[in-house]
């Protein structure tokens, strides 16, 4: 199966051991040909505009099974930060109430809060300072969840550390204080094994360009079922309505204009479609269906537990041979490993001439293996990371 998989990707095939996964996950070639194909359909016949919206309605039911929900709990967006603020817009937050953020949150949550902040829509931005911890990493948060806290924002994975956050665990002093838990899973869909039930968050956003192995363009927000009903909407469009297109679509068929739309009030739809604002990038959903497909038939997240995990270990085992100093804390399970380097981009550059790509950032390089990658690949990464003497 493993096999199958990688003949699949054209990056692969090439020879190049591709393990900057938390940057832009590699197009698998169904995912090539579904947009190829609907481009293709696009030029010769006109827009596929049914086949569009069938294929976002598909990948909200591929989502979904991928983290453990109700469909009806899945919206689709145009990204994760388009996700992020369009849910911002809809909590019930008081103006003297706080967000909590970490130093290690990607940095569209953290300015996202500061323009919050900026404003007068919270009062205070907390900031768990977690960059260099390797112990009892989620004490720094909780000590800063209070009865002002209205949300803590914070990664499921860090693209900085790696390090995983025990969401079970902030969850329960987030509830405890009566306050919103969004969760940033960029880098924890569809690498990992998630079920947001189990995880008792209130809202989950990923974006499908890196684990998720499709296109720039597109994201899903979770939110659970029971706040559904809570949320105020403030904006919206024409597909965040009961009578939006993909509704008409299931009600009328191919004659979905064959009624006109009432403009004398708004119908609120009950799942998180009244989350969806305008037209979605149709031709970037129709990659992310087949992109999903391909993660669910090939296991990508099972397969951590008794594969990428492997890998992970690998990794870290050789890179304490080399005596590097490790970002990413011992405990964590996720799919990023980080070590410190004086020159982090000549180190990348260095491997990249040997056909081995990874991420150079801020005095760190940082080193993602996804389910397709192999042992083999892992072991020729280390014997080239060691004549380079990174960590010297």
């Amino acid at each position: 199966m493993l096999s199958e998989a990688r003949s699949k990707i054209g990056v692969v095939r090439k020879g190049v051991i591709y393990l900057d996964n938390a940057g832009a996950g590699p197009l698998p070639e169904d995912t090539i040909n579904a947009v190829k194909n609907f481009v293709e359909e696009w030029f010769s016949n006109g827009e596929p505009w049914i086949r569009g919206l069938e294929n976002v309605i598909n990948s909200k039911k591929l989502f979904a099974q991928l983290i453990g929900s109700d469909v009806e709990e899945i919206a689709a967006t145009p990204g994760l930060t388009y996700g992020l603020n369009i849910v911002l817009t809809s909590l019930r937050i008081k103006r003297d109430s706080n967000i909590v953020v970490t130093d290690i949150n990607f940095p569209t949550s953290v300015y996202t809060a500061h323009a919050m902040k900026r404003s007068g829509l919270i009062s205070e931005v907390r900031i768990a300072r977690l960059y260099d911890k390797h112990e009892d990493i989620e004490d720094h948060i909780e000590k800063l969840i209070d009865d002002k806290t209205s949300i803590v924002l914070i990664d499921h994975v860090s693209w900085i550390t790696g390090y995983k956050i025990d969401l079970r665990r902030i969850s329960e002093k987030a509830r405890e204080k009566g306050s919103y838990l969004i969760v940033d899973g960029f880098h924890a869909a569809g690498v990992l094994p998630i079920n947001v039930r189990d995880l008792n968050v209130d809202i989950y956003l990923a974006g499908t360009y890196k684990w998720l192995m499709s296109l720039h363009g597109g994201g899903f927000i979770y939110v659970r079922k029971d706040l559904l009903k809570e949320l105020e909407i403030r904006y919206s469009g024409w597909f965040g309505v009961r009578d939006s297109p993909i509704n008409r679509l299931k009600i009328f068929g191919e004659e979905m204009f064959k009624e006109p739309f009432n403009l004398e009030n708004i119908d609120l739809p009950d799942d998180a479609s009244k989350l969806e604002w305008g037209t979605h990038p149709l031709i970037v959903f129709t990659g992310v269906e087949a992109s999903l497909k391909y993660l669910i038939d090939y296991k990508a997240p099972e397969s951590y537990v008794y594969h990428t995990k492997r890998l992970v270990e690998m990794i870290r085992t050789g890179l304490e041979e080399m005596r590097c100093e490790i970002v990413t804390p011992e405990n964590s399970e996720s799919s990023i490993i980080v070590f410190k380097t004086k020159d982090p981009y000549k180190v990348a550059r260095e491997l990249e001439k040997n056909n081995i790509i990874v991420s150079a950032r801020p005095g760190v390089i940082r080193i993602s293996p996804h389910f397709y990658n192999t042992e083999e690949e892992v072991e020729t990464t280390l014997k080239i990371l060691k004549r380079i003497d990174p960590c010297e």
